[in-house]
């Protein structure tokens, strides 16, 4: 699923009006509502600008959900998330960069029913 259909379907899910995005984007209304509507796509520093200012808990759904969505036989060995992550809001950055670390922890103690379903991240590791 595309990073924007998520966006819209967490953006119902909470409740939270295009009056509210436009409030605290400072975006135009219009913009605002074509997007929402799947018209146009922001640029990636407008939607991971909008996305940081939208609450934490939104922010959790948006990137579990993201990620998710990754399967791991879609990512080859030449995709680098480092621009993606640059770009992201510094509490952002440190959340991710957590979640890798503890990945790495559980592979490194011996730990791997969590990566049985990923075996390419295992042999690759």
């Amino acid at each position: 699923m595309e990073h924007a259909q998520i966006f819209r379907e967490i953006l119902k899910q909470e409740a939270i009006a295009q009056k509210t995005l436009v409030e605290i984007s400072g975006m135009h209304s219009s913009k605002i509502s074509r997007f929402l509507n799947g018209v146009i796509d922001l640029t990636a520093g407008e939607f991971f600008s909008l996305l940081a200012l939208m609450p934490p808990n939104f922010q959790q759904k948006y990137w579990k959900r993201f990620l998710s969505d990754i399967k791991l036989e879609e990512v080859n060995e030449t995709v680098n998330l480092l621009p993606l992550i640059e770009k992201l809001p510094p509490l952002e950055q440190i959340r991710i960069m957590r979640a890798i670390a503890n990945r790495g922890k559980l592979f490194e103690q011996g730990n791997q029913e969590d990566f049985k379903k990923e075996p390419e991240l295992i042999r690759s590791a």
